[in-house]
């Protein structure tokens, strides 16, 4: 089975395929946040490095949030259209689930993302399972939950949360390291093969974005019209 897997959850954006269960080609950029013009340039170089064309691809899958709404949005649609035109399914992953797996061989990992105004998108895996269910929270929320645990946080709220964390867990807070900081096409197709395995593919149709958190344009035009 051949799995096409693209990330475009953050300022990262990576394409990975994997041919029955091995990873043989990924793509990693960092570009920011202009993944519509990136995106489809890394994905004909990631299947153009192994001799394979779009129509070999067996599923399509994407990291369909948390994450960027933007960047989100870009990867869910251009996976629709892809899987559509080729009549093929989508595997649908949790951008957290995808991070995890960077430090799985801890006993507590915890996926924390920035999700701005002092919040994280964060899910707890204690030995590959969750334990915490996928949420948008404060910071200090998340600490409470795991202040008698010694936890490995991985991802891009690190780097915004590395100092609360460690003064309210101190010894318990423990870190990846930068370069595992940031989610891989080639864990999402990993999941992914997983996914198809127990039958758990979907249509290009119900294929949509995982949002722990009401997108902010939405806010805004609530809070207007609440007025």
């Amino acid at each position: 089975m051949n799995i096409l897997a693209i990330d475009t959850s953050s300022v990262y954006a990576s394409c990975a395929f994997m041919c029955d269960g091995v990873i043989v080609s990924e793509k990693v950029i960092q570009g920011g946040l202009v993944h519509s013009e990136a995106l489809f340039p890394i994905i004909e170089e990631c299947l153009e490095s192994v001799k394979a064309s779009i129509g070999e691809v067996d599923v399509f899958a994407c990291c369909a949030g948390p994450g960027s709404f933007t960047g989100v949005r870009i990867g869910v649609c251009a996976v629709k259209g892809l899987a559509q035109a080729n009549n093929k399914m989508c595997a649908r992953i949790n951008t957290l689930d995808a991070l995890s797996r960077n430090v799985q061989s801890f006993g507590t990992v915890c996926p924390i993302m920035d999700a701005r105004r002092g919040q994280v998108y964060c899910a707890v895996y204690e030995n590959g399972k969750i334990i915490r269910n996928y949420d948008a929270c404060a910071i200090e929320e998340l600490a409470e939950f795991l202040k008698d645990r010694k936890t490995v946080f991985v991802g891009d709220g690190v780097k915004a949360f590395r100092s609360t964390l460690t003064e309210l867990l101190g010894e318990n807070a423990c870190f990846a390291q930068p370069e595992h900081n940031f989610t891989r096409a080639s864990a999402a197709a990993a999941i992914a093969n997983e996914e198809a395995e127990k039958g758990n593919l979907v249509t290009p149709a119900a294929l949509d974005a995982i949002y722990l958190r009401v997108p902010q344009a939405e806010r805004e035009f609530r809070e207007k019209h609440s007025e």
